[in-house]
């Protein structure tokens, strides 16, 4: 998978982090944004993605749902979630790579740079 040829889903319930980390994770490819996990969902029903980059904390469905949800359906799909919060996600630890905020951009494009080139 080429860096150009990568359509990422990304879900953030902030606009501004959106905004901006969207345009960061845009040097990878295309980028459709969702406002929270159940616009993500319905978004990754409809579309294909490469990579999934989600908060976890968010209204009408978090990310804990989101992945596990995107993962029946795409088990090889990797995901990485942004959090603020230290603790509480071990139980996703096996489906997603977990990156704590405020996220450091070196390590964002060094974990999405591993998958591209798994």
């Amino acid at each position: 998978m080429k860096k150009s040829e990568i359509n990422i889903l990304y879900a953030e319930d902030e606009s501004l982090t959106r905004m901006f980390l969207s345009k960061c994770l845009g040097r990878y490819g295309s980028v459709v944004q969702a406002v929270d996990g159940q616009d993500a969902l319905e978004k990754f029903e409809t579309e294909k993605f490469d990579l999934i980059v989600t908060d976890i904390s968010m209204p009408r469905m978090d990310g804990f749902t989101l992945i596990k949800q995107i993962k029946e359906k795409s088990p090889d799909i990797p995901c990485i979630v942004t959090t603020a919060y230290r603790e509480g996600y071990e139980s996703l630890r096996d489906l997603a790579t977990f990156l704590e905020k405020p996220i450091i951009l070196e390590e964002l494009y060094k974990t999405i740079e591993m998958y591209i080139n798994e």
